[in-house]
């Protein structure tokens, strides 16, 4: 029996797709992606039907939607109805301080300005917990894990303190005078060349241009 055609379906796929953050963006491999995870909840399709389900040309079976939306850690209600407004957003579910907040959120609207998607941990993310990450990311299809460092000014210099086990996160400096926002990434070689070791990890002290030199431009392409 043929799969009715339901545009408003398809829509909602897509939404999913893109609130969820984790899997590769729309032309960099999502419907390999979603095929690879439906197979392995045991439901084998071809790409041509994920495909059509992502145009509306064609909709998945109820089964099919299930499983789609624990994939998508999405209400199957709304997947399957559109019975809710949205999807439910994901809030940053694991606070730090308000600063390190404040920064984690500046990076999330970076990322989204320049065509990436970023979503913050869940609350039931343990290895986020674990690693401190303050946010997830997806940028050309590249996946990252971000921890922030914030930095505080310091005389002439501006400190950051890094923790011992900060990897395998991808650990981002974050430095601001007014609304001129600086960010970095703070390498192992960097921690090597300028960190100062301490009891619990490292304090790396760079000056205001040398910040400037290391600083991501925007995010519209791989770090």
């Amino acid at each position: 029996m043929k799969t009715s055609v339901d545009s408003s379906f398809s829509k909602r796929l897509l939404d999913a797709c893109e609130q969820f953050g984790y899997g590769p963006a729309h032309k960099y491999g999502r419907l390999t992606w979603l095929q690879t995870k439906l197979s392995e909840h045991n439901i084998e399709v071809s790409l041509e039907t994920i495909r059509k389900w992502c145009t509306g040309a064609s909709r998945p079976r109820d089964d099919k939607i299930s499983i789609l939306s624990r994939i998508l850690e999405v209400d199957r209600a709304w997947l399957a109805l559109g019975i809710q407004a949205a999807p439910p957003s994901r809030a940053r579910a694991n606070p730090q301080s308000p600063v390190t907040d404040g920064a984690a959120y500046i990076l999330a609207g970076l990322i989204f300005m320049d065509g990436g998607r970023a979503v913050f941990p869940a609350y039931e993310d343990h290895e986020a917990l674990d690693q401190h990450i303050d946010l997830y990311a997806t940028i050309k299809g590249a996946r990252y894990a971000f921890r922030i460092i914030v930095g505080l000014a310091r005389r002439a210099t501006i400190a950051f303190d890094v923790p011992e086990n900060a990897s395998p996160a991808v650990i981002l400096g974050f430095y601001r005078e007014g609304t001129d926002v600086s960010i970095f990434e703070i390498t192992p070689r960097l921690i090597d060349q300028s960190g100062k070791r301490q009891k619990e990890g490292f304090l790396l002290r760079l000056t205001r241009q040398e910040i400037r030199d290391r600083r991501v431009e925007c995010f519209a392409t791989r770090i």
